[in-house]
C-alpha cells in the first residue's frame, strides 16, 4: 500500500454505519476520496444511506445524507459500490439498479447537517444484481456478492431509467466485495471475514491471478484514480476501518 487513513474515534467503532463504496478524484483542483455507507434498520428508525467526503490534503471529512422527494426522506440503499463521473455520483442500489445523485446538489440541512438528494432512478433492465461498481479507464462495471464462486460481472450502459448488464461473466471467484476494469484488466477485492487479510485478484477475463491477503480485512469497493495511477479501496470492520491506495499495476 502506498497510503492509508483511518477515520476518528466514533466513526471508526460505529456499530450503526457501516462503510461500503468508494470513489476518488479532484473537485476544483483539492483531491477527494468519497465513501459510501449503509445503516442497518431499527424498529420506527430508518438513518438510510450516506456518504462522507474526505479532503486529502486537510484529512478532514463531512458526512451527507442521501434522500429523496419533497419530504427528504432517507434513501435506503446497501451502497456497496459507488461510481463518480463529472458533477454524477451513481449508487448500487442492490436488485434495485442504480440511484443517482449530483455533488453540486448537497444542501447543508438544520443542526449543520448536509443532505444530498436524488435525481434519478435507473432501473435493472435484466435481473442482476447491483452489489457494487466502479468507473475504469473501460467504463461502469458493477458485480454481484455470493457467498460461493458464483457471483457475476458486468459491463453496465445507462440510459434514461435503466441500466442494463452486458459482457456478463463469472470469474469463479466467492465473496466478491469490489472490482474496477483497468485497460483491458480487472481487479477484484474478496473478503475473507474480518480476523484475515481479503485478497485481490487481478488479470483479464478468464484469467485472474490471485493475491491472496494482499488487502487489509473486511475489504470492500474499489476505486480507479486515473491521475494518479492508483487503485483505492476501503475497509468495514470495526476497529479495523480503512481507506487506502495501491499503485497501478499491483
Amino acid at each position: 500500500m502506498t497510503q492509508g487513513f483511518r477515520w476518528s474515534g466514533p466513526d471508526r467503532w460505529t456499530q450503526r454505519w457501516w462503510p461500503q463504496g468508494i470513489a476518488v478524484g479532484y473537485h476544483e483542483n483539492a483531491p477527494l476520496a468519497i465513501v459510501s455507507w449503509f445503516s442497518k434498520s431499527r424498529p420506527g428508525r430508518e438513518r438510510g444511506t450516506r456518504m462522507t467526503v474526505l479532503d486529502l490534503n486537510a484529512l478532514r471529512y463531512h458526512h451527507v445524507l442521501l434522500v429523496e422527494g419533497r419530504e427528504f426522506a432517507p434513501v435506503a440503499v446497501h451502497a456497496g459500490g459507488i461510481a463518480w463521473s463529472g458533477d454524477s455520483m451513481l449508487v448500487a442500489a442492490t436488485f434495485g439498479g442504480i440511484r443517482e445523485f449530483r455533488l453540486s446538489g448537497i444542501l447543508r440541512a438544520s443542526r449543520g447537517r448536509f443532505v444530498l438528494p436524488q435525481v434519478s432512478h435507473r432501473h435493472p433492465a435484466e435481473k442482476f444484481r447491483y452489489s457494487f461498481l466502479a468507473e475504469g479507464s473501460d467504463g461502469i462495471v458493477a458485480g454481484e456478492y455470493a457467498k460461493d464462486d458464483g457471483g457475476r460481472l458486468a459491463r453496465l450502459t445507462l440510459s434514461d431509467g435503466a441500466v442494463s448488464a452486458q459482457d456478463i461473466h463469472v470469474p469463479g471467484i466467492p465473496e466478491m466485495q469490489g472490482a474496477v476494469l483497468v485497460d483491458g484488466r480487472w481487479a477484484v477485492s474478496s473478503s475473507r471475514g474480518d480476523r484475515r487479510n481479503g485478497d485481490l485478484w487481478i488479470g483479464e477475463q478468464g484469467a485472474l491471478v490471485r493475491h491472496t491477503g494482499a488487502l487489509p480485512p473486511g475489504p470492500e469497493d474499489l476505486a480507479w484514480w486515473a491521475e494518479r495511477g492508483q487503485l483505492w479501496g476501503v475497509t468495514e470492520h470495526p476497529g479495523q476501518r480503512w481507506v487506502f491506495a495501491a499503485d497501478w499495476p499491483v
